[in-house]
């Protein structure tokens, strides 16, 4: 019998096992239920404006945004101070408004509603500091 022939298969049987059982040292990264949202969160410069609306608030109070989805797909509203920007998905499943492309929000005591053409659009919202609010429908660039 050949000893470092059984050493040598025993140690391979060995090396399997462990490997079998050892934590993955680096799973694979969970992906985001909203790949084209987290692609507008994180790379910008892929979209162009499909669609651009414009509202006023008076009030220096968070602008609430209802009807919005997050990265998760999980229910958010969105708060938006004066000379910010946000990115969120529009949620076309809560109402018949929001199913024709409707969204609402609120600012302080003021309300308002607005409706883009597409439902559901990922949408980039940008308060200046004056009060003047542009809501703009995002979609991929696919020109040359």
């Amino acid at each position: 019998m050949k000893v470092p022939a059984i050493l040598a298969g025993l140690s391979l049987l060995f090396g399997a096992l462990l490997a079998a059982t050892a934590p993955a040292e680096n799973p694979p990264p969970k992906l985001p239920a909203d790949s084209m949202l987290h692609s507008a969160l994180t790379s910008t410069q892929v979209f162009m404006f499909t669609e651009q609306l414009t509202s006023k608030v008076v009030s220096s109070a968070d602008l609430i945004i209802s009807g919005t989805r997050n990265i998760e797909n999980q229910p958010e509203s969105i708060h938006l101070r004066p000379s910010t920007v946000r990115i969120f998905r529009a949620d076309a499943g809560i109402n018949d408004f929001t199913k024709q492309g409707g969204l609402t929000w609120k600012c302080g005591a003021e309300s308002g509603k607005l409706q883009f053409k597409t439902p559901g659009n990922v949408i980039m919202v940008v308060r200046d500091g004056d009060g003047t609010v542009h809501w703009y429908a995002l979609q991929y660039d696919l020109r040359c």
